[in-house]
């Protein structure tokens, strides 16, 4: 990936809202505010994910095409018996439109990094209670590097026994993307998930 690409997302607040009026901020290479964190210890999760749908690639899409694309990750989730909360991306130069965000708690950064590729995603964010918020590339230039630090922690036959439930949605999704541009868009979320003990980049 191009430093540019990389310095934008640097440059951009990761927004979760949790409910109540409240909100948490999250930042590439900062750590995660305590509330966040101690939420996780609450529901006893040691990870979380953030994924989006919007602008695959880095590619501008309208309105209503990002909506349609969230709704089907927002499907795609739930489907998965996933807990999420919604959030959004805001670049602090406004340079960038607005996009709507999914965090997961619970979710280890190889099945994050399976859905993030499946929605033509460049990057995803990664933590876990006491470290620096990641940046986890996806594809491109930063392929190997996100390899090494998937696979480093994450051996291929724990993520094969995890991922063996899930390949039948990931064919359908791959096979249907440009179908799933024309849903609308709900914001929900639904209960779920084990903790992610030993899963960190």
């Amino acid at each position: 990936m191009s430093s540019a690409l990389e310095r934008a997302y640097r440059a951009t607040a990761y927004r979760v809202w949790p409910g109540a009026g409240m909100e948490w901020v999250l930042r590439v290479g900062a750590p995660a505010p305590r509330a966040l964190d101690t939420w996780l210890a609450a529901e006893k999760h040691t990870c979380w994910s953030l994924l989006t749908a919007c602008n695959p690639e880095s590619r501008r899409l309208s309105i209503a095409e990002n909506r349609a694309r969230q709704a089907a990750l927002r499907r795609a989730l739930t489907r998965l018996r996933w807990r999420f909360l919604p959030g959004e991306n805001r670049a602090d130069a406004a340079n960038w439109p607005p996009e709507a965000t999914f965090w997961i708690p619970g979710m280890k950064a190889a099945t994050a990094g399976h859905l993030a590729r499946a929605f033509g995603q460049n990057a995803f964010l990664w933590g876990a209670p006491g470290r620096k918020t990641q940046l986890l590339w996806t594809n491109g230039a930063a392929r190997d590097m996100r390899a090494r630090r998937v696979h480093a922690v994450e051996p291929v036959s724990r993520a094969t026994r995890a991922m063996a439930s899930r390949q039948r949605h990931y064919a359908f999704w791959r096979s249907h993307s440009a179908r799933a541009a024309t849903v609308g868009m709900q914001a929900s979320g639904e209960s779920a998930r084990n903790s992610c003990s030993g899963c960190a980049p």
